[in-house]
């Protein structure tokens, strides 16, 4: 029996406009938001709709899309979906906020990565204020906040090193300001001293540290993880392993 449907290439074409119009507004990524009761946006560029959940969509500028549904959706959306990359999020969970203890969801980190949006100034797009929730619109400027840190401003500072795979593992829950440095100690083969200076969160600072390492390395090498550590326990968070290079010695940065 035949049917009146929208063929996959539909679909093709109008993310790949979508993304020439991404780049033509000079930004790296455009994300579009739906919910179960508006859902146009989504399913345009998706062909898949939330029921009870929200949905959202990633449009690089280099062509490359992903969908992101909520915790319940991943099933349905992999059966529906032209785009083939789905990223389960508790960004688009349902509006009674259940919670998902085993859920481990995926960030807006996680969803540029999938698509090829990487650096340390993204540019983003937003589309679909009136769909886009208190939650997403969250997240994206925690995201924000991330990149605009002091410890991961500064395109030549040494801290970003250490802190922008320490972020993506905490989504980032908590953003760190703080500054690095390292003290000569007199004399050849004498190591020097690293400290690393830094308060959190951003906003409304809860606690001041200065860690001084001496006889060491550098500071964004040394000192700054042991404030990562600081900062997990303080809030309660996860450790995050540290560095490979951490025990053994210094390293150039950036290689």
């Amino acid at each position: 029996m035949a049917r009146v449907f929208i063929p996959d290439y539909e679909y093709a074409e109008r993310i790949k406009k979508a993304a020439a119009l991404v780049a033509k507004a000079g930004l790296d990524v455009m994300i579009v938001n739906s919910t179960e009761s508006d859902y146009a946006d989504v399913r345009y560029f998706s062909r898949f709709w939330p029921l009870f959940e929200r949905a959202g969509v990633a449009i690089a500028a280099n062509g490359d899309a992903a969908l992101m549904c909520g915790p319940e959706s991943r099933i349905f959306a992999a059966d529906r979906s032209y785009i083939q990359k789905i990223y389960p999020s508790l960004y688009y969970r349902e509006s009674a906020n259940p919670a998902y203890p085993e859920f481990k969801g995926n960030t807006y980190c996680d969803v540029f990565r999938g698509i090829g949006v990487q650096g340390e100034h993204i540019k983003i797009g937003i589309s679909g204020y009136l769909t886009t929730t208190a939650v997403m619109m969250d997240a994206t400027a925690r995201l924000i906040a991330w990149k605009l840190s002091l410890a991961g401003l500064d395109p030549n500072g040494t801290a970003r090193y250490i802190y922008r795979d320490w972020y993506e593992f905490h989504e980032p829950d908590v953003v760190v300001c703080g500054k690095t440095g390292t003290a000569q100690s007199g004399g050849a083969g004498v190591r020097p001293g690293a400290w690393f200076a830094a308060f959190a969160p951003q906003e409304d600072p809860e606690i001041a540290i200065a860690v001084v390492v001496e006889n060491s390395c550098e500071g964004s090498e040394v000192a700054s993880p042991i404030v990562a550590r600081i900062v997990e326990d303080y809030f309660g968070l996860p450790h995050y392993d540290y560095p490979s290079f951490w025990q053994t010695g210094c390293f150039a940065l950036g290689d």
